[in-house]
């Protein structure tokens, strides 16, 4: 039976994909060792009074970001963690004095179990992000590191920020 938006799930396995590089080079790195995803939205509120009471209101200035975190790292997701570049041939990891604007598509895979025990992939499409270099990278010997990193969701030439749906068919 087809499911509807109404259906209720639970998240099985975290967005995993790749960033496809836009322009340029288009390279693509896989990011499917991810243990946590995290997207925020933050505004700034705009609010008309009548009275001295709120009757209009709008969100502008409007921000978006997600986080990618695991405790795997490639050499590729280091470079974007420090904000650097990296050196395929040799995997020398450089952090520039200018911070690189590079900005990427991602698209990713999540699974879902439905309520009636079914398993369900959704993928999630973001046009434009680019890496956050307000980033921090923290090693230890004691304890296991984890590592976060951050991407600014842009607007690109979509009417569209980000979309979800369901896999089906051959995507599966």
């Amino acid at each position: 039976m087809a499911k509807t938006s109404a259906d209720l799930y639970a998240i099985k396995k975290c967005v995993n994909g790749t960033l496809t590089e836009i322009g340029g080079g288009a390279k693509s790195i896989k990011v499917d060792f991810c243990n946590t995803f995290d997207m925020e939205t933050s505004s700034d509120k705009i609010t008309a009074r009548a009275d001295g009471v709120d009757v209009i209101t709008w969100n502008t200035s409007i921000e978006r970001t997600f986080t990618l975190g695991s405790e795997c790292m490639s050499d590729d997701a280091l470079a974007l963690l420090v904000g650097g570049t990296i050196d395929t041939a040799t995997s020398k990891i450089t952090v520039p004095k200018d911070v690189p604007s590079t900005c990427y598509s991602y698209e990713g895979t999540f699974t879902v179990v439905y309520k009636d025990g079914t398993v369900g992939v959704k993928t999630m499409k973001i046009p434009k992000v680019q890496p956050n270099v307000d980033n921090s990278l923290s090693l230890s010997s004691v304890d296991l590191s984890t590592f976060e990193v951050q991407f600014n969701i842009l607007s690109g030439d979509e009417d569209f920020i980000f979309t979800i749906e369901p896999k089906t068919g051959d995507q599966v």
